[in-house]
């Protein structure tokens, strides 16, 4: 037996240096493991945030084509209200009405309604292209919170991977105290006697 208690210490340092080592080991890959967890997080919502800068502009352009699609259509509107204005006053003066009283009340009251139906459709072009405008600043607002969103997983990753290298170096620095720490050799009372 005299052999084996010299052996004690060093077997018990070889111990806790593996133990150590597994100890850091794991630290590392457990704040590898998170950082990668985080920036898969990161790219997720990078490219959420490129879908909702597409979608932004698309709605952008969607308002653009309503409004121009609204001015032509109201543009062929007033060119076919004074056709039928021109061939109603025609009809009137070929028939020998004269434009006074009550024909020219009708031409009057035909005009304001053709104007009311021109308002109208101008005022639904204009509700439809705030509606995609109001999408498209939807849109952009995703796209500015996923921004952030990215930053802030981007931020964690290196957190995390800081991490994983300080809680290897504090399982060292502990471990390492506690293997050769004076406690660990002491021969007064039950702890050195064998």
């Amino acid at each position: 037996m005299p052999f084996i208690v010299p052996l004690m210490p060093t077997i018990a340092t070889v111990a806790g240096a593996v133990g150590t080592g597994v100890s850091m080991i794991s630290s590392l890959a457990s704040g590898n493991a998170q950082a990668a967890s985080l920036k898969s997080q990161e790219a997720q919502a990078k490219y959420n945030q490129m879908i909702a800068q597409q979608n932004a502009a698309a709605m952008q352009q969607n308002a653009a084509a309503v409004q121009q699609s609204g001015a032509y259509q109201e543009e062929l509107q007033r060119k076919k209200n004074l056709q039928v204005m021109g061939a109603a006053e025609a009809a009137a003066g070929a028939s020998g009405v004269t434009m006074s009283g009550t024909p020219l009340e009708i031409m009057a009251e035909n005009t304001r309604n053709m104007e009311a139906d021109i308002l109208a459709s101008r005022y639904n072009t204009s509700v439809k292209a705030n509606q995609y405008l109001t999408q498209a600043n939807i849109y952009n607002t995703q796209s500015q919170m996923l921004g952030t969103q990215a930053d802030q997983y981007g931020n964690a990753a290196g957190t995390a991977s800081s991490m994983g290298w300080l809680q290897a170096g504090t399982t060292l620095l502990g471990n390492t105290y506690k293997m050769f720490s004076p406690k660990q050799y002491s021969t007064s009372g039950t702890s050195g006697k064998l």
